[in-house]
């Protein structure tokens, strides 16, 4: 079993808007089957109100995500941390 831990901080590149294509690319690299995000985002505009854990689970293969909120800014979206695991959490 291979694990990985990675604070993607939003997928944000150096200026400007997050490249959730580019964060795809990183996970599917990683070749992880346990992976640990943190700093990921779920509808937020600088991430394009993408679902980053649905993102992760997709470069994954078939995954399964969980998401914790660490701030929750209503209608703005939600950044937290997520577990994203290569079959399904039991």
């Amino acid at each position: 079993m291979r694990a990985a831990t990675w604070n993607i901080q939003h997928a944000r590149q150096r200026r400007g808007f997050a490249s959730n294509a580019r964060f795809a690319q990183g996970v599917s690299a990683l070749n992880a089957d346990v992976l640990g995000v943190q700093e990921i985002e779920q509808n937020m505009v600088r991430s394009w109100m993408a679902d980053q854990v649905q993102i992760a689970c997709e470069a994954m293969g078939p995954a399964t995500g969980v998401f914790a909120k660490a701030r929750d800014l209503g209608i703005a979206g939600a950044d937290g941390v997520a577990l994203v695991v290569r079959g399904e959490i039991l």
